[in-house]
Parts: structure tokens; C-alpha cells; sequence
């Protein structure tokens, strides 16, 4: 309700909680996702991109707090121990390998200051949709309190995984270091060395490579 009346996201228009179906407006435009792959220009859209998280984050106070990697570390482990008994990935070793270093890395973020806010839980460039004058975002899926970092990196992710050239990534980036700031320039709430970012953009490369 909040987001819609801030222009975020669409109006409920009517709800059955007993049949779990709800009736939404409608929203006409384009999905940022099929933009940015017609586009060369892709900042401006991703600094829009973070400016509309940015806004949905700060619909409740967000919370201070110190970032706990250990459900992250145990998500790793979890990961490897699947793929080293009964699941299938492309290049194996090289996935042990990086699951590794990664939970050897994530303790260097325990205690470090981050924020927790209001969780959208599949943000992607598909659920963001653009009329032609106003950025709104669908399918809200999990709207609990949790780290941004959360959020962040699934958006960001699923834009370097689709949209970006590997090859012309520097050793240790996730996305172009063009891409990165102007999503930053929009998303105020903090910075690209948050440690909940940090931390879960790493786990969600392992994540997406056992899932693709």
C-alpha cells in the first residue's frame, strides 16, 4: 500500500486471502530489462534503477545493524557439499574452488556496519517496468526485514549475467565499473563497499551458477 501510494508499484484493487488471488492495475510500458538490451546507453537507466530501490528500501526506517555472514557461509558450505555429492555443475573444480576461497573471505565482513530495510526478494530488471515517464516495480515476494545487500546484488547480478560483456570485465568485477557507479549515483542508502553487497554478491555468482 505504502509503494503504491508513492508511486513505486501498482494499486491493489482487490484481494481474496482464503483463494490467495489478488487484482492489480494494469501497468503499460516496457520492461527495463528489454530497454537496456535496445539501448548502448545503460546508466542513465541503472542510476533510475537504484534511485526507485533506493525509494522502496526507505518506505519503513531502515535499520543499522552489523552484518552476521554466518547464513551465507552456511549457504556456501551447503553448495558445496551438494555439488561435490549429487548435483552437476560446469566446471567443477573451478566452482569448489571459488565456493572455498569465498567462505574463507565472508568472516572479513562479520561486524562491519550495513543497513537492513524492507526486502523486495526478486528484484530484477524484468519486474521493473517503465510507461514513459514513471519507474515501477512488480512481484514483490518476500517484504521482511532484511540486509540490502540482499536486493542489491540480485538486481545487480541479474544485469551483469544478461546484459554485460565478460570478456571486457576487469580480474574481481561484477559488473562495469561505469555500470556500478551510476547504479550508486541512484541508490543512496550506501555504497558499493557495503559488506552485506560485498558478501552477497559473491554468494549469489555460486548461487546462479549451481541454478543455470
Amino acid at each position: 500500500t505504502a509503494a503504491a501510494a508513492q508511486g513505486l508499484m501498482p494499486r491493489i484493487l482487490a484481494r481474496d486471502d482464503a483463494a490467495q488471488v489478488f487484482l492489480m492495475e494494469h501497468l503499460g510500458g516496457e520492461r527495463v530489462f528489454h530497454l537496456l538490451e535496445a539501448s548502448e546507453a545503460h546508466e542513465p537507466w541503472l542510476e533510475q534503477v537504484g534511485a526507485w530501490l533506493a525509494r522502496y528500501h526507505a518506505l519503513q526506517p531502515v535499520e543499522p545493524r552489523s552484518f552476521k555472514p554466518a547464513h551465507n557461509i552456511r549457504r556456501i558450505e551447503q553448495l558445496m557439499h551438494d555439488v561435490s555429492t549429487k548435483r552437476t555443475v560446469v566446471d567443477r573444480d573451478a566452482f569448489l574452488d571459488l565456493a572455498d576461497r569465498t567462505r574463507q573471505l565472508l568472516p572479513r565482513f562479520a561486524g562491519k556496519p550495513t543497513l537492513a530495510a524492507r526486502q523486495h526478494g526478486d528484484l530484477n530488471l524484468h519486474n521493473m517496468i517503465w510507461d514513459g515517464s514513471t519507474l515501477r516495480g512488480l512481484d514483490v515476494t518476500n517484504a521482511t526485514m532484511a540486509p540490502i545487500g540482499y536486493d542489491v546484488a540480485r538486481l545487480l547480478m541479474h544485469y551483469s549475467a544478461n546484459l554485460v560483456d565478460h570478456g571486457k570485465l576487469k580480474s574481481g568485477q561484477a559488473l562495469p565499473a561505469k555500470a556500478e557507479a551510476a547504479f550508486f549515483r541512484g541508490y543512496t542508502l550506501a555504497g558499493p563497499e557495503d559488506p552485506s553487497i560485498q558478501a552477497i554478491l559473491r554468494v549469489r555468482i555460486l548461487n546462479d551458477w549451481v541454478r543455470f
